[in-house]
């Protein structure tokens, strides 16, 4: 029992620094490529997991992602969230983090540009977020359950 508490403490001190580490190496832009997908993945499940509950370690978690965007896009013209790397790069990793999970893709990187493939099929996570963004496509969630 002592030991699964030190266990417990140490594990989390480590997660804190390591943590704070990679959010220093994220600002000055020394974070390695596949380090920051997985870094801004779970800047955005933490943002998701504060409004929207269920399954977003699951396919359905792209649910979220979907209600999300459809309330910035009624916040904001869609030409400034296309233009929102931020907002791109967040909702763009985490969608490839649940392909990743949920339908065992691996993220691959062609000419610098992040892309999910498995077995002959390539998605590209951040570009069905600029279509979600500019409504050629409907739904991330529908779009990627069917994979």
């Amino acid at each position: 029992m002592i030991i699964t508490a030190l266990t417990i403490s140490v594990t989390a001190v480590l997660v804190l620094v390591m943590g704070r580490r990679n959010a220093k190496k994220r600002r000055s832009g020394t974070l390695p490529r596949r380090a920051l997908i997985d870094y801004t993945a779970g800047e955005m499940l933490f943002e998701l997991g504060r409004t929207y509950e269920t399954g977003l370690g699951s396919i359905d978690g792209l649910k979220a992602v979907d209600l999300y965007l459809e309330k910035k896009k009624s916040l904001y013209p869609a030409e400034s969230l296309l233009n929102d790397t931020e907002l791109i790069l967040r909702a763009g990793a985490f969608t490839g983090t649940v392909l990743r999970h949920a339908k065992h893709y691996r993220w691959k990187f062609k000419d610098d540009i992040p892309l999910m493939h498995k077995k002959g099929t390539t998605v590209y996570p951040f570009e069905l977020i600029k279509q979600k963004i500019n409504d050629s496509l409907n739904s991330v969630y529908e779009y990627c359950k069917d994979l």
